[in-house]
């Protein structure tokens, strides 16, 4: 069973960071690295991904599924996610 509340707590405090504008500042490598070692200390404590990253796709240009950069991002999924999401 996912930890629903502690997603949820990180996706909010993700989303506090991303209206920072702190993801501008370090930039796509960092920012994509950042939030690659949120989503394993996530997993430790049962957390779902796609909760985590819910509405930063759009602000930060990020795949929720992937972690990969892309301008055409739709409901948070790069075009390649959307295609295997069936969207």
């Amino acid at each position: 069973m996912s930890n629903h509340a502690d997603s949820y707590l990180l996706n909010d405090l993700l989303k506090k960071i991303a209206a920072r504008r702190i993801f501008e500042k370090l930039g796509q490598t960092k920012t994509r690295a950042f939030l690659k070692k949120v989503l394993e200390i996530s997993n430790k404590y049962d957390c779902n991904q796609n909760e985590v990253l819910e509405d930063l796709g759009k602000k930060l240009g990020i795949c929720k599924e992937c972690l990969r950069f892309d301008k055409n991002i739709k409901e948070d999924l790069c075009p390649k996610c959307q295609i295997e999401w069936g969207i």
